[in-house]
Formats: structure tokens, C-alpha cells, sequence
């Protein structure tokens, strides 16, 4: 839109004549752009816009006769560092020198003026030296020289002041005279000039006299730098020089009066006036002429430099759309001369789509149905690429409203346009990236309002962003305190560092507290200023679960490990304690057959080997334990077990714990491992004791059949109904509560304290009572005890209350060849002194290596091997391969305490014949070779 200020400008050119159609002079090459701030009386915009003071009358007197013309570009002090920096100005005025300064610009070498700091305050103020500014708050312009040294000063002096910073000195009286700071800081010039308009005094405290200077950016006007320098030496050598008189102009009185004595001035009155009274007409009437042809001159080129210096493309064209004139910039945007321009329409210039809206507001200008319009075109240019512009346009009419010029302004708006493109597609890109940040992100002020939000936030507080704009952040958190201990400084000013993350409790839309993270960092402006705050928010609900079974099954595989290595030491135990029970016993029932029947001794004996039996049994469930035994079921009589667990466990408890038993002995029989049986009384009897060891009780075990129907499996749908075994152990104890109910039968789940219980004892019952294809079930409540029950199927090919009897095999002799094998001495001299009793003929062996070589010298002197399975050098499943290849077919039995890498099924595959368990009684070896030699033969 064309400005009320440009159309009286033109309407005056226009009126004056002052804008031929024919071309002017382009006047000198080269524009020198200079930076200028307000900084009277050395530099300053006056009310017309017009550079003023001292530094911009040296530098037009400067460039006066070079090929250069200058170009002032206003601003603050500030804006024009900023501006030299980045090359959009070449020059700039005023300023004093530094170290800091001359790493980034160029100095001329003579100075301008002598300058020095003042501190300017109100009236009657109560400061009169710099120690009273002690705790005030005092105004400087923002990078002044002057406010740097006040500031360097109250340092030197530990003076403390609260510095608040304006663009312009102006600014800063302005703050003093309001009553917004206590005192400001200018130099002393300025303050003389303008301290009476703002109501101000200058004070006694001066300091830090300074040059000033003209600069540049470094390394960029050398020639004209030094070209200043050569004026500044030559005027300030000459007295009346052009400098001098314009620093007695700007400093002292600009309108200076001349001192006339008065008995002069009586004197010539009356000799003087008849002459005026004659020449005065005249020469006012010369003088007026004189100023207004200069005053006319001077617009004229005003004018000119106006039209031709503008950047934007002006022309001025007649109703019928002929060309008047047009500018450099217009012609540079099309890339026409004058001359080919001149040849071209309106609309040859205008890209086709765009003609028909022009020409339809063109006319309504013509018309005066409007007098201005404004529109977007786009203009076709010489090379045939188009430009895309804001055209403005307006008319100067004549008294009978005719239109007589028109007039047009064409501002290049092709890279403004594809810059809002590019930052249009920006902002989406931010948007979607924005909104696609699965946490919350908001963005807040310096008052912690938020002032963005994305999608983010409604997954994760249940607010849609929209609604949370201008509130504070305080919604969110769980309570004040989370509040105060992470969302103040998350979003505050001065206690967050820049990246910090804190765990906390937030609160969504419907009430709920969730566990949260908050990220935050602040937000700066380019001049440091702080803006507002970045937060990120997320639930971390699904994290600590994470968190938390990772720890669990952490703990869960440190107990596993735990639990093996016990294992692996049970297995070592019970080998070693395999070979001492299997001396124990085989000695003994030797001694056995050598006392008379019913003799004392033969009593004794009876009783030492019923305890070995008992030991071998314990030693499978110690193996059982560690899982280096198969289970190993059949059919059995669970009273029997049960009789015997309770014998064993009625020594741990105390005298304050009863035991009552109700054992039925007639009860069926059933299909499973003895050792398992026993695991079951002995755990489910060890949680009744830990349940009433500080207070007390009775534990009581029952045992009796009952028979189940699909109305009572109702809840074991995977077990069929019949006849059962029903096992149940109660305790007077505690009880479990409901919640705890629930997961007893879980692996590692336990309520007792550490070291009193792993939490896998119901979870081995439970495994075991399955795979027999029963069920466990438990009654408790709180205080009342708990009982659980145990149903195991009767083995359907026995009946109830009988007890199967297995033959009593009698011991067989024999007279055959045997090579006995182990490495443990007594063992080995043990089995030789029963086995010569059975009748055969014996030779040991406590090497496996001793034994291969004696076979391979005399392959046929043994009809039958028998070896134990761990020994050093050579184990026995190896010696056994090794003696099969020097003779195929050789009968051999393996003997093991326990062991990982041999079994029944895997001996039977390497050709051994038979396998026995240690500790083996006489009566079950003698069996065991019978078998295995005669099956040879």
C-alpha cells in the first residue's frame, strides 16, 4: 500500500516538475552503507529522516569528490554491531576502541572527539559520590563504551549496582526521569544537550576518558578507512578548517550571535538608515530569491535521490499506462535498460493469469472508485523467468479529478515468498515430528504457562494439548511436594541446570498417580535472554515394571545358581558317602553270615545293616535333590513312607510343637517314587513346624481313601475321578492371608525371612502331585491355621489293603573269573572277600590302567568284569569300550555312586551288560551276576 508520505512526495515532485521523464545522472558509482545510531550531537536521524551531526557532515565532505555516495541505515548501537558483523553495512559511526573490539573491526587512526562518562541523576538526589550507588539499580545503554567503563569502575571500587540495560541513551534518561532506575550513565556530551529535557543533573562522578572513532568490519575498508584518515590530518592542522568549524558548530552554539558594543551600534544608526531604508527592499527581495531557488534545488535533489535510492522498483506512468520514469531498482528487478523498457506495455510485463485481476483494479483506480489498491502479481522478466511481487498503486489527480499520474510501487517479495514456503514446510515438519514424540512436550514461558503442547501429552496425561495452553504446570505433578521438588525446578529460572531428569509422581486428567520422568532445559533468545522452559514428561509405570521383574528374575537366577551348586555338592557328598555306606555294608552282612542265628551279636548286626538300608535310601533322595538320580516309581504303601518321614522329623521339632497322626494302614496303594513321598511329608510338615515356632501348637497328619467324583474334581478338570489316596498335614498356626493365597504354589515365592526357606518347596509338591495325577488344594484363613490336602490316584492293578510281596530270591554261588575294579582300596578288598564267599575266583584292580593292561596281556583269563565308574585317569564307561575292543562279548558290569555322563539306557548301548547302583548288598551283586553271566552263556 502506497504511504501518505510517499504520495505527498510525489505529489509535490510532480507539482514542481522535479521529475522529468527524461533520464538523470546516476550520480557517483558505489554506495557506502554507514550504520547510524542515535548519538547527538555526534550522529542522529532528525525529524526528516535526515543523518545529522558531526560525523555524517565530515563523512559527506569526505566523499564528496570520490566515486562514492553514502547511504545511512538507522538503528540502535546494537543493531549496528550486529549488522557490521554480518557485512549489511560497511562503515559505522562513533565508536570508541577496545581490545575486545579491534579482534573484529578496523579503527581509522585519528580520532574524532574526546569523550568521558557521567553519571546523570534527578534533582535535589541524595547521591554525590559512586559509593552512595551502593545497592541502586542504574541504566546504561546496551554495549556502550560508557556503561562498560561505570561498570569496570564500581568493580575496581566494590561498588555494587544492579546494571539494567537500554538500546539508546535517550532510553535511559527516559528510565531515570520515570523513575524506574535510581541514576543512568551516558557520556558527558549527550547529557548536555539533552539532560534539561528529561529533567536530569549531571553529577560530579566522571570517568574513563575515551576516543572515538570510525570503524569497520576487520579487513573490509582499508582504502576508505585510510581516506579518512588522510582528511582528519590534513583539517585538524589548519585552524579554520572544515573539521573545526563543524565541531564549534555541533559542540558549541549552533546559531551563534555576533556582539555588536553598543556606542558602536548608536554610533552608525543614524548614518545606516537612510541606506537600508534604500537597500533593504532589494535585498530581501534578492535574498528570498536566492533561498527559494536553493530550497528548490535542494528538494529537487532530495527528490531525485529518493525515487532513484529506494528499494523497491518505483515507476510513474500516465493513465494510458505510458511510461514517465522509472527507477534502478525496478529495472534491475526486470532486467530491461530504460531504453528497451520504454518498449514494452504494462501487460507484456505481466505474467498472464495475473492480468485480468490487475487491469480489473486498475480501472476501478480510473474510475475513483478507489483511489489505491494492493495486490500480489507476479511480473514476467526479460530472461522470461517470473518474479513474484506486492504491487501497490495510486493516482495524483488533477483539480477536475481526472487522474494525471499514476503511480506504482514493486516490492520483490520471490525469496520473502519461498522463504515463508520453506518455513511453512519447516513448521509442519516440526509440527509432525512434534506430535510424534510418544512423551509429553510442552514448552512454557518465564511464568511457567505453557505455551505449546504436543500430542504427547494426551497419551500420557489425558489432557488434549489445546486445553492446556496458558496453564501452569502444577496440574501434573501427583502432590506440592513433587511439585515443588521437580516441576519448580524443571520449569523454574535459576536452581535447574540445563538437561536435568528427575523421577517423580504425576497426575493425569481422571485423578490417577502414575511414576514419571521429567526432562527439562531452558530456553534463550540470540541475545541470551531467557525465554521459557523445554519439558519432556514420561510414564515410566511400564519401565519399573520392566525394572522389577528384571530384579526378580535376577534373584531368581542367582537362587537357580545357588540351588545347582547345592546340588553339585549333594551329588559329591553322596558319591563319597556311596562308597563309605557301601564298605559299611557289605562288611556287615560278612559278619552277618558268620554269627550264629539268634545270638546277640547277629541282633546287633541285623540292626547295623536295617541302618545302612535306611542311609541308602536317604543318600536317592539326596541325589534326588541335586537331580543326578531318575525318579524311580512303583508300586508302594504311602503309610509306610509316612510312619517313617514322621519318625525322622519328630527329632527337629520342640516339646511345644505336637504331632498327631492318623495314619489308616490299610490305605491303597499307589504309583510313585519313595523318595518323592518322603519330600512331600518332610516339606509340607516343615512349613506346618515354621508356622508355629514361636507360638506353638499341633501339627496333625492324616491318611485315608476317598473316592472322587467330576462333582468334586470340579475345579481339577485335568483329573479323572476314582479311588485316591487323600494325604492332608494341618498347623495351628498364623494362617495365610488371601492375597497371599494366591501364589503360594508360585516357584521362589516365599513370606519367610532369609535363610528359613527358598519359596520352591509348594512348587516341587505341586510338580510332583501332578505328574502322579493328583492335585493339592489348601484351607486357611488368618489366625484360624492351615491345612493342606494331598490326593494321589490308588494304582488301579492293586486293591486296597493288600500289600504286594516280592520273592525272596535266594543267593546264588558261582565259580567263574572276575576282575573287580575300583579305586577305593576297601571297597575293593570288601567285594573280593564277599565275592570268594559266593565261590568265585577274584582278582582287584584300584587302577582302571593297571586293569586294561593286565586284560590285554591275558584277555581270556576273566569270564566276567566289573568296574566302577569314577576313577581317576580312566572312567569306567571308557574301560569298558576299551576292553569290548580287545575282546567283543566280554560281560561287564558298571557301578556308580552317581554320575552325569552314564546311565542304564546309554551303558546298554556301549555293550555293557549290567549296571548297579551303589551301595549294591550282597544278596542284590550276587543276583546281578548270576544274570549277566548266564545270559552270556
Amino acid at each position: 500500500m502506497i504511504t501518505l508520505i510517499y504520495r505527498l512526495l510525489f505529489i509535490l515532485c510532480l507539482t514542481l516538475n522535479v521529475l522529468p521523464a527524461q533520464a538523470v545522472d546516476r550520480g557517483p558509482q558505489g554506495v557506502v552503507r554507514v550504520g547510524i545510531f542515535p548519538f547527538e550531537p555526534f550522529n542522529f536521524m532528525d525529524a526528516n529522516e535526515v543523518a545529522q551531526g558531526l560525523y555524517p557532515d565530515l563523512l559527506r565532505e569526505i566523499v564528496k569528490n570520490e566515486n562514492w555516495s553514502v547511504k545511512f541505515v538507522p538503528g540502535s548501537w546494537a543493531e549496528g554491531l550486529k549488522r557490521l558483523q554480518k557485512g549489511e553495512i560497511d562503515l559505522i559511526l562513533s565508536v570508541a576502541y577496545s581490545p575486545e573490539r579491534a579482534e573484529v573491526m578496523d579503527f581509522n587512526f585519528e580520532s574524532v572527539a574526546e569523550l568521558w562518562g557521567q553519571v546523570f541523576f534527578k534533582p535535589n538526589s541524595k547521591f554525590k559520590n559512586i559509593n552512595n550507588l551502593e545497592g541502586h539499580r542504574v541504566a546504561i545503554m546496551r554495549k556502550d563504551i560508557s556503561g562498560s567503563n561505570f561498570i569496570a569502575t564500581t568493580e575496581k571500587l566494590d561498588v555494587h549496582c544492579e546494571i539494567v540495560e537500554f538500546p539508546t541513551h535517550a532510553k535511559v534518561f527516559a528510565a531515570v526521569q520515570e523513575g524506574n532506575v535510581d541514576a543512568g550513565v551516558a557520556p558527558q556530551h549527550f547529557g548536555l544537550r539533552h539532560a534539561r529535557e528529561f529533567n536530569l543533573v549531571g553529577s560530579s562522578i566522571m570517568f574513563s576518558p575515551f576516543s572515538i572513532y570510525f570503524a569497520s568490519k576487520k579487513g573490509t575498508q582499508h582504502e576508505l578507512l585510510s581516506l579518512i584518515d588522510a582528511h582528519l590530518s590534513r583539517w585538524e592542522k589548519e585552524q579554520n578548517s572544515f573539521y573545526y568549524e563543524r565541531l564549534d558548530y555541533w559542540l558549541g552554539n549552533r546559531s551563534p550571535k555576533t556582539i555588536i558594543p553598543t556606542w558602536l551600534i548608536y554610533a552608525s544608526i543614524f548614518g545606516t538608515v537612510s541606506i537600508l531604508a534604500f537597500a533593504g527592499f532589494s535585498l530581501i527581495l534578492k535574498r528570498t530569491v536566492n533561498r527559494r531557488t536553493r530550497e528548490l534545488q535542494e528538494s529537487e535533489e532530495r527528490m531525485r535521490l529518493f525515487f532513484e535510492r529506494q528499494i523497491v522498483g518505483m515507476a510513474i506512468t500516465t493513465a494510458e499506462k505510458g511510461w514517465v520514469k522509472v527507477n534502478d531498482r525496478l529495472l534491475q528487478m526486470l532486467g530491461y535498460s530504460r531504453d528497451e523498457l520504454a518498449c514494452r506495455t504494462w501487460e507484456q510485463l505481466t505474467h498472464p493469469e495475473d492480468i485480468a485481476t490487475d487491469l480489473a483494479q486498475f480501472n476501478r483506480l480510473l474510475s475513483g472508485e478507489i483511489e489505491e489498491y494492493s495486490l500480489e502479481k507476479r511480473f514476467i522478466r526479460k530472461n522470461g523467468s517470473a518474479i513474484l511481487t506486492n504491487l501497490s498503486v495510486g493516482c495524483v489527480r488533477h483539480t477536475d479529478s481526472s487522474v494525471n499520474f499514476i503511480v506504482a510501487l514493486v516490492d520483490d517479495i520471490t525469496e520473502r515468498k519461498q522463504a515463508e514456503e520453506e518455513l511453512s514446510k519447516q513448521k509442519k515438519l516440526f509440527e509432525t515430528m512434534f506430535n510424534t514424540i510418544p512423551s509429553g512436550v510442552i514448552i512454557t514461558n518465564t511464568n511457567r504457562e505453557i505455551q505449546l503442547a504436543n500430542k504427547g501429552m494426551e497419551s500420557t496425561f489425558g489432557y488434549n494439548p489445546n486445553e492446556l495452553l496458558g496453564k501452569t504446570t502444577e496440574m501434573f505433578y501427583a502432590n506440592q511436594d513433587h511439585y515443588q521438588h521437580t516441576g519448580v525446578v524443571v520449569f523454574g529460572k535459576k536452581a535447574q541446570k540445563q538437561g536435568d531428569q528427575y523421577i517423580t509422581y504425576y497426575r493425569n486428567k481422571k485423578g490417577l498417580v502414575f511414576p514419571g520422568e521429567t526432562f527439562g532445559a531452558k530456553l534463550f533468545d540470540e541475545d541470551g535472554r531467557w525465554l521459557g522452559n523445554l519439558g519432556i514428561m514420561r510414564d515410566i509405570t511400564e519401565r519399573i515394571r520392566q525394572e522389577d521383574e528384571r530384579i526378580m528374575l535376577q534373584k531368581q537366577l542367582s537362587h537357580a545358581q545357588k540351588m545347582e551348586s547345592i546340588g553339585a555338592l549333594a551329588g559329591g557328598i553322596a558319591h563319597d558317602f556311596n562308597n563309605i555306606l557301601g564298605a559299611v555294608l557289605g562288611y556287615a552282612e560278612m559278619v552277618q553270615d558268620d554269627c550264629p542265628a539268634g545270638s546277640t551279636m547277629r541282633g546287633h548286626i541285623d540292626q547295623v545293616i536295617k541302618a545302612s538300608h535306611r542311609a541308602k535310601e536317604l543318600v536317592k533322595q539326596i541325589l534326588a535333590f541335586s537331580r543326578q538320580t531318575e525318579t524311580e516309581e512303583k508300586t508302594l504303601q504311602p503309610a509306610l513312607i509316612i510312619k517313617e518321614a514322621m519318625k525322622m522329623f519328630r527329632a527337629s521339632l520342640p516339646a511345644t510343637i505336637d504331632i498327631q497322626q492318623n495314619i489308616d494302614p490299610e490305605v491303597g496303594q499307589i504309583l510313585a517314587d519313595p523318595t518323592q513321598i518322603h519330600q512331600i511329608v518332610t516339606n509340607l510338615c516343615t512349613n506346618a513346624f515354621h508356622a508355629m515356632e514361636e507360638t506353638g501348637g499341633t501339627l496333625t497328619i492324616s491318611l485315608k481313601n476317598q473316592e472322587l467324583t467330576h462333582t468334586d474334581l470340579f475345579s481339577e478338570p485335568e483329573v479323572q475321578p476314582g479311588l485316591f489316596v487323600h494325604m492332608s498335614v494341618s498347623d495351628t498356626g498364623s494362617g495365610i492371608a488371601p492375597e497371599v493365597m494366591k501364589k503360594i504354589f508360585d516357584p521362589y515365592f516365599t513370606t519367610k525371612e532369609v535363610g528359613k526357606g527358598t519359596g520352591m518347596g509348594l512348587a516341587i509338591i505341586h510338580g510332583i502331585v501332578k505328574r502322579s495325577g493328583g492335585f493339592v488344594s489348601c484351607q486357611s484363613s488368618p489366625e484360624e491355621g492351615t491345612t493342606f490336602h494331598v490326593y494321589l490316584p490308588i494304582n488301579a492293578n492293586t486293591v486296597s489293603g493288600e500289600t504286594a510281596t516280592e520273592p525272596v530270591d535266594l543267593i546264588q554261588p558261582g565259580n567263574e573269573r572276575i576282575l573287580f575294579i575300583d579305586d577305593e582300596e576297601m571297597l575293593a578288598e570288601m567285594a573280593k572277600s564277599m565275592l570268594e564267599r559266593l565261590g568265585y575266583n577274584v582278582t582287584i584292580k584300584t587302577n582302571s590302567i593297571e586293569a586294561l593292561k593286565t586284560l590285554q596281556n591275558q584277555p581270556d583269563q576273566f569270564d566276567l568284569v566289573i568296574t566302577d565308574q569314577t576313577m581317576p585317569g580312566m572312567t569306567g564307561s571308557d574301560l569298558a569300550s576299551r576292553i569290548l575292543q580287545i575282546r567283543a562279548g566280554m560281560p561287564i558290569i558298571l557301578c556308580t555312586g552317581f554320575s552325569n555322563q552314564i546311565s542304564e539306557e546309554k551303558a546298554r548301548i556301549c555293550g555293557i551288560k549290567g549296571f548297579a547302583m551303589k551301595p549294591l548288598a550282597k544278596i542284590d551283586l550276587a543276583a546281578l551276576i548270576r544274570k549277566v553271566l548266564d545270559q552270556q552263556k
